[in-house]
């Protein structure tokens, strides 16, 4: 019995075949956009440079290149939340990166500890069987 590799079914493309007669680029395709042939569409370049001080780069996304809208969006510089400030009166610290109960950090991670401990203390009273690890 002889051993061959399948090609993939895309006319022209000689890559072996993954899943359901596509190799992987064309498999990936298929998920994504329904059809093998289409790959990803990119906005045209309409000329404009980043936005950064010094930088003479493509502006990619929001104005920005790809190094300077990356470190952007990992500094959470870009969303609702950055004008956000902690719904506990007195705080004035700004919502956390994810927003979370519309409390900044320090504030959400007490409110979590709290729970727990009553849920724990709950358990404790109501339940024979438990074990405090």
């Amino acid at each position: 019995m002889k051993n061959t590799v399948k090609e993939c079914s895309v006319l022209g493309c000689s890559a072996p075949v993954v899943c359901r007669t596509f190799c992987s680029h064309h498999y990936n395709n298929w998920q994504k956009h329904g059809d093998p042939k289409i790959a990803a569409v990119h906005p045209p370049y309409n000329g404009e440079l980043c936005a950064e001080k010094g930088c003479d780069k493509a502006a990619k996304a929001r104005g920005f290149c790809f190094k300077h809208y990356d470190r952007r969006l990992q500094r959470g510089q870009f969303g609702a939340y950055l004008d956000r400030k902690c719904q506990v009166v007195g705080c004035h610290e700004r919502v956390g990166k994810t927003g979370r109960n519309r409390m900044c950090e320090l504030h959400y991670k007490q409110k979590t500890a709290k729970a727990l401990e009553r849920e724990t203390n709950w358990y404790r009273e109501n339940n024979t069987d438990f074990m405090d690890w």
